[in-house]
């Protein structure tokens, strides 16, 4: 459940290349932390649970990357433009009371 800490720098830097090679570390972990409890002719079990657990790693993951992004997005052109025509009517208005 240690692989699971990965997540915890996805929040700080979200990234799909980070992601991308966390998983690919998660499945390795998983299919050697597996193959030392288990003999080897259960490797491909091995292999296909730590798949499984990848998938939930990336699927957490992904959702954790869409989030931060859009709360990260900054204004959207619509609020930019909106803003720029309240400081030009601000600025008008100020002109007009000197």
């Amino acid at each position: 459940m240690l692989i699971y800490a990965f997540l915890l720098i996805l929040l700080f830097r979200p990234s799909w290349g980070l992601l991308g090679w966390f998983t690919a570390i998660a499945i390795v972990l998983w299919t050697v932390a597996a193959a030392l409890q288990r003999s080897m002719d259960m490797l491909p079990e091995s292999l296909g649970e730590a798949c499984g657990h990848a998938l939930f790693f990336y699927l957490i993951g992904a959702l954790i990357i869409t989030v931060r992004t859009a709360f990260n997005s900054g204004p959207s052109a619509e609020e930019k433009r909106a803003e720029r025509m309240v400081a030009r009517a601000r600025a008008e208005a100020a002109k007009q009371q000197q």
